[in-house]
């Protein structure tokens, strides 16, 4: 019998009832019918930490999706601490890594939505989890979780108290990132007249053949990126799990890379490394962030969905080409169907083009750069770790309110 967070239970309202979650919400496995005409969700479709529903395609079907009705609760037993929760608001079908929970009588679903997004109830889901590769969670395991809850009267107030509070933190957020947007399209157009026209206007131009440059200096030529870098996934990159790297016997002080874009792509820090290198191009290649390049170099190792460009001509500036395939990968992604999940292959990288300076011009594009995005770059920093603590603040609250420590009806 596990209770989250034992603690709680002692300093929780004494009128609250602590009951299994299996018999506060059924564990639904109806197949859809594909001949309706109904919505299909899949994982992507759902906002972690927050439940709002994302780029829904009415026009797509899944096989063996399962039915889901209004007020059921879903919740995203594949990689867990992805906190993939969302409260239905209509009938439809979803993947079969979404869990149907259907509220039985004394469970207000808005409640059982905020209880099960709450950061206890995800920590202990995600640490029961099997398969390093793709972990996920059981019902087994969650159906036994012993929740405490109010009656159902409270319940709505506190959703209704949530949904407020959250709500508002939200709108800031919003406005946060719209400054972003505005950062970045500010960022991304300096970069991108830069690496493809150069520093000189007057210079004399000619079409360079590639779509994504257009027009580029005359003098620049246009070569193969497979034969300017050579790719390499990472060696042993299964061995470099979120387990193992947590383990602490063997943390240490070299950074293990991969697919993750938060911590500048460091997934965490272990004694021993498999790289020693000079500056070098790493990028991500599945994921909601795929085809984020950084520059990274020293000692280090790389787990899984991320690729390495290592110079093979020793006279080019790295930061040069960095920046080149920003345009380049927007480009690639704007031409992938917004149905599928962008990915990036060694296959496709072999196929593309680039443009190439003389080494004196890759280092002076490359300095004029970094002077023009240095400010830009420190506010998105900053803007980014407001809505970080943002996040923070909402997910606390959450776990507060819902377990009775914050008094709200």
């Amino acid at each position: 019998m596990i209770i989250l967070k034992k603690q709680h239970r002692e300093n929780s309202p004494i009128n609250w009832e602590t009951r299994r979650l299996k018999y506060l919400a059924s564990d639904v496995r109806d197949l859809a019918d594909n001949n309706k005409n109904q919505t299909h969700l899949a994982l992507e479709n759902i906002e972690s930490w927050t439940g709002k529903l994302l780029n829904v395609d009415d026009e797509m079907r899944l096989d063996s999706a399962k039915e889901f009705h209004k007020d059921d609760v879903l919740f995203g037993k594949l990689r867990p601490y992805l906190a993939k929760v969302h409260h239905a608001q209509f009938g439809g079908a979803c993947v079969g890594e979404l869990l149907v929970l259907r509220p039985k009588e004394e469970i207000a679903p808005e409640y059982l939505f905020y209880r099960l997004l709450s950061h206890d109830f995800i920590s202990v889901v995600d640490n029961s989890t099997t398969g390093a590769k793709m972990p996920r969670a059981e019902w087994g395991f969650m159906s036994n979780l012993q929740l405490e809850y109010p009656v159902k009267k409270e319940q709505s107030a506190i959703a209704s108290y949530l949904d407020e509070k959250c709500a508002l933190i939200g709108h800031v957020i919003e406005g946060k990132k719209k400054q972003i947007e505005i950062l970045e399209e500010q960022r991304a157009a300096i970069i991108n007249r830069s690496v493809t026209k150069g520093l000189d206007e007057k210079v004399e131009i000619k079409e360079s053949g590639i779509e994504w440059i257009g027009k580029m200096p005359k003098i620049w030529d246009i070569k193969k990126l497979k034969t300017v870098f050579r790719f390499e996934k990472g060696k042993e990159a299964g061995l470099f799990t979120k387990e193992y790297v947590s383990d602490q016997k063997n943390i240490g002080e070299y950074p293990v890379y991969s697919g993750q874009t938060e911590d500048e792509g460091v997934m965490g820090r272990i004694n021993s490394y498999i790289y020693d290198l000079d500056a070098t191009i790493f990028t991500t290649t599945v994921g909601a962030k795929v085809m984020t390049p950084m520059v990274i170099g020293g000692k280090f190792s790389l787990s899984q969905n991320c690729v390495l460009f290592i110079k093979q001509d020793k006279k080019i500036d790295v930061r040069y080409f960095y920046y080149q395939l920003f345009p380049m990968f927007k480009w690639e992604k704007d031409s992938i169907p917004s149905h599928m999940q962008p990915s990036l292959r060694v296959s496709d990288l072999n196929k593309y083009s680039i443009a190439y300076p003389i080494y004196e011009e890759q280092v002076k594009i490359a300095n004029y750069i970094e002077e023009k995005t240095k400010f830009i770059d420190k506010f998105l920093k900053e803007i980014e770790r407001s809505i970080s603590l943002l996040n923070e603040y909402k997910t606390s609250l959450i776990s507060h309110v819902v377990t009775g420590k914050v008094k709200v009806a």
